[in-house]
């Protein structure tokens, strides 16, 4: 999410596993981006990928300058980690480990 300025109501989001340029950014169409009313928004994505992210001010029909913002995803199967034996008695044990979340890098 971003902090608007005051009295600002819409945004274009734009979201892409490629890095662009401003001119390709300017030679976006309204069928390429979303509109936004709210200062966040979100996107459908897979793991183990770099994404580059953008949002500009709409203003009517008026726009400010594109900025961009990246992020990437941790993998689809994340191993656990810390596995620990506990020998209860001569014929149990317990075994356990910890779960990594699935988060943004």
């Amino acid at each position: 999410s971003w902090t608007p300025a005051e009295g600002t109501t819409a945004w274009n989001f734009y979201c892409s596993t490629t890095q662009m340029t401003p001119a390709g950014l300017d030679a976006l169409t309204a069928s390429d981006y979303t509109t936004v009313t709210t200062a966040s928004a979100s996107a459908t994505v897979v793991g183990e990928t770099t994404y580059y992210w953008y949002v500009r001010t709409d203003c009517s029909g008026s726009y400010s300058a594109w900025l961009e913002g990246t992020f990437t995803t941790w993998e689809n199967c994340v191993a656990p980690t810390n596995l620990a034996t506990e020998v209860v008695n001569d014929n149990n044990i317990v075994v356990s480990w910890n779960v990594q979340d699935k988060h943004l890098a």
